[in-house]
C-alpha cells in the first residue's frame, strides 16, 4: 500500500532530482560561455591564474552530477512502484561521487558550496529509507505519528536540498 505520506515523500524525492537536473545545467551554459584568450589570460592578476577557476571547479561538480543524475532519475521514477530501496542506494552513489568530486576541486569558494550540497544530499539520502511507507504499521498509533513527523523534517531538509542546489547554481552561474 501507497499511503499519502509515501506519496508526498516521493514527490520530495522528485524534487530533489529536479534540483540535481538544474545543478547540471548550470554547468553547459558555464561551458558555451566564452573563453578568455591566452592575451587576457596573461593579463589577469596572478592568482586568477595560479588557481583553480569557479568555472572549473563548477565544471567539475557538474560532470560528477550528470553521471549519476540519470540513475538518481531513473530510481525516483521508479517510488511510485515502491523501489525506495533502489532510490536510497542511487543517491548514496551520488552523494559518494559529489565527495570525490570535492576532493579533487581545489576552488575554496566551489568546494564550500559542494560541500554544503552533498551535506544536505547525505541527510536527505538517511532519511528516504526511513519514510518507505512499506516499513509503517497504519494500526499503531505511535508509530504513525513518528512517520509524520519525519515526513515533515524530510519535507524541511528537501528544501534545504533545493536552497543548496540553488546556491551552487547561482554560484556556478557567475563563472
Amino acid at each position: 500500500m501507497f499511503t499519502r505520506s509515501g506519496r508526498r515523500a516521493s514527490a520530495f524525492v522528485a524534487a530533489v532530482a529536479l534540483t540535481i537536473g538544474l545543478s547540471a545545467c548550470s554547468s553547459d551554459s558555464a561551458d558555451d560561455a566564452e573563453q578568455p584568450t591566452a592575451a587576457e589570460e596573461s593579463q589577469a592578476p596572478a592568482e586568477a591564474t595560479e588557481g583553480e577557476t569557479v568555472a572549473e571547479a563548477c565544471a567539475t561538480i557538474n560532470d560528477t552530477m550528470n553521471q549519476e543524475a540519470d540513475a538518481l532519475q531513473g530510481a525516483m521514477a521508479n517510488l511510485e512502484s515502491d523501489d525506495f530501496d533502489a532510490a536510497t542506494e542511487a543517491m548514496g552513489r551520488l552523494v559518494t561521487a559529489l565527495k570525490g568530486a570535492e576532493e579533487q576541486v581545489t576552488n575554496t569558494e566551489v568546494q564550500t558550496a559542494a560541500t554544503e550540497m552533498r551535506v544536505v544530499f547525505e541527510e536527505f539520502q538517511g532519511m528516504m529509507g526511513d519514510l518507505n511507507p512499506e516499513n509503517l504499521d497504519m494500526t499503531d498509533e505511535a508509530e504513525v505519528k513518528e512517520y509524520q513527523e519525519q515526513a515533515a523534517r524530510f519535507q524541511e531538509v528537501a528544501l534545504e536540498v533545493q536552497i543548496a542546489g540553488t546556491a551552487f547554481d547561482e554560484l556556478c552561474a557567475t563563472a
